[in-house]
């Protein structure tokens, strides 16, 4: 669904009225995946999970939505926009709103903290109940982690490693700065199995947690991303990317 949003840059204080406003697609609809949540934890779980995607969706695309725009968009006032928010801001995660980045900065967003919990050895299923993503959510971070991970032990730029990755800047970042701090003795084992690649969740096969290069929005399999990484390659440029 296409929106119109405040655009990133705009500067706290600024009306509204004034601001530059941008176009995003988001998505309202993850369909199994979503159905999924509505099964397992019930209305609001499912939207929480949506206004974990559409904030993130939107803040890649360049633009905040506004708490009242979240309300707009999933049919309901803004103080239940709040309390989300709160909720996940108790875990440590900052959702990309407007009024979340332009006070606090920019936070950990919900993949990066779901990463970090299953690098500290949290359980599928735990991390599932505390966050109400699907299985194949959960995977996909683990997954992006992974492609982040490989070149980075490279020494690769942020720019370099987000065009191998096919990811954004700010998320590269993110990750990276998740790697740097968990590479320590106690985590390096399941650092270890990010990199090789880790087996999914029982309850999610058979889906394999590393997607082949054949699907699109990926990125670089593992095995051509380790090659790439192993062959003295330099990112000086955009990478083929799998479409």
């Amino acid at each position: 669904m296409k929106v119109l949003v405040v655009a990133s840059r705009e500067p706290a204080g600024k009306p509204l009225s004034q601001c530059r406003i941008v176009p995003v697609t988001v998505t309202l609809d993850a369909g199994e995946e979503d159905l999924e949540v509505l099964g397992e934890g019930g209305t609001q779980a499912l939207r929480r999970v949506i206004l974990s995607r559409i904030t993130t969706e939107a803040a890649k695309k360049g633009g905040y939505l506004t708490e009242a725009d979240a309300a707009r968009l999933l049919r309901c006032d803004v103080s239940t926009i709040k309390r989300d928010v709160r909720y996940y801001r108790e875990m440590g995660v900052y959702l990309p709103l407007r009024g979340v980045m332009i006070g606090t900065g920019k936070g950990q967003t919900h993949k990066v903290r779901i990463v970090e919990w299953w690098v500290k050895g949290t359980p599928y299923t735990e991390i599932k109940m505390r966050t109400h993503h699907s299985f194949a959510a959960i995977q996909r971070f683990v997954d992006a982690f992974g492609r982040v991970a490989i070149p980075a032990r490279r020494g690769l730029s942020v720019l370099a490693i987000a065009q191998v990755a096919n990811m954004s800047e700010p998320l590269t970042e993110q990750y990276l700065r998740l790697y740097h701090e968990l590479d320590r003795p106690e985590y390096r084992d399941q650092i270890e199995r990010v990199v090789l690649g880790p087996d999914p969740p029982a309850e999610a096969r058979p889906q394999p947690l590393f997607l082949s290069a054949t699907h699109s929005s990926m990125g670089l399999s593992f095995s051509r991303m380790r090659a790439f990484c192993s062959s003295g390659l330099e990112c000086s440029g955009s990478p083929s990317i799998s479409k």
